[in-house]
């Protein structure tokens, strides 16, 4: 049996009975009509329905050795508590730091495609050891963060704000996730960071609400 995958790139998820995908090379998030959104699923569950050609064709999907099957976004530890609103006492040079490295991180993405920016992450993630960071220094980051955001406005720049907390943490050696997730009805995309099921730099209320399509 032929098997198929997605075309390198691609990522998806399962969201209120829809698929939505991540074009990373093209920054650009989307839907399938609802005929071919029912094909894919039947793909999945290892079928090959008519819609398998114009997929082909359109670069969707591509053909793979065996019975492969396309495969949703596997998430993280579900969240069970947050570092968002606690309170520990920071400096000033840290809290400096963290819009420093926030800025940096808005700079990033607008000189770089995003895929380029998250496969920096994913090396960066890959070349420091593994350190097991006390809960004491991961709460201390993420207050400086909150603090930042407190006096620059973070409001639209989660992914900017993930990017520089997820960089931090990885060159300290911790193995954090950045998780881009999305929602339907109204359709909105997030980005948060997570160390085991620990949510670091968001509230647990707001990323419960989304469904992780990338984690990095």
């Amino acid at each position: 049996m032929t098997g198929y995958a997605l075309r390198k790139g691609l990522t998806f998820c399962r969201v209120d009975g829809r698929f939505v995908f991540l074009d990373l090379p093209r920054d650009r998030y989307f839907c399938l009509s609802p005929i071919a959104d029912q094909a894919f699923l039947d793909v999945i569950a290892g079928e090959s329905p008519a819609w398998v050609a114009p997929a082909l064709r359109d670069g969707l999907l591509r053909e793979a050795a065996d019975d492969t099957r396309p495969v949703a976004c596997i998430p993280p530890a579900p969240p069970r508590g947050s570092l968002h609103d606690n309170n520990q006492i920071v400096s000033r040079t840290s809290v400096l730091g963290a819009l420093t490295r926030r800025a940096a991180s808005r700079v990033w993405l607008r000189a770089r495609p995003l895929k380029a920016v998250l496969d920096r992450v994913q090396e960066r993630k890959s070349s420091r050891a593994d350190v097991e960071l006390s809960v004491a220094q991961i709460s201390r980051l993420a207050a400086a963060y909150r603090r930042a955001g407190m006096l620059v406005s973070a409001h639209d720049q989660c992914l900017a704000t993930s990017l520089a907390v997820a960089w931090q943490l990885a060159s300290l050696g911790a193995t954090p996730h950045l998780i881009l997730g999305v929602k339907l009805h109204p359709f909105q995309a997030h980005c948060w960071v997570q160390m085991g099921d620990v949510v670091v730099n968001d509230q647990l209320d707001a990323v419960r609400l989304f469904t992780p399509v990338l984690v990095v």
